[in-house]
């Protein structure tokens, strides 16, 4: 078996992909997921949604939310 984990500054497990010895990989998104991962850490608020890549917005968690309490409370 073969491991990959990407940790973020604070040592953090952000990602973590485990394949039997037989199971191929794909490096290209590892890549896109390694600077999913970098994008996160210089953006702390915003999380990136599936099939992000980069030079994509991601969602920003703190707007979304407040979008929502201003929607419930109408």
């Amino acid at each position: 078996m073969r491991a990959t984990l990407i940790i973020n500054p604070q040592g953090e497990v952000e990602a973590m992909e485990i394949a039997g010895k037989g199971m191929g990989r794909n490096a290209a998104e590892l890549l896109r997921r390694v600077q999913s991962a970098r994008f996160m850490a210089a953006n702390p608020d915003v999380v990136c949604p599936a099939k992000w890549k980069p030079g994509d917005e991601g969602i920003n968690v703190r707007q979304r939310l407040s979008e929502k309490i201003d929607e419930a409370r109408q």
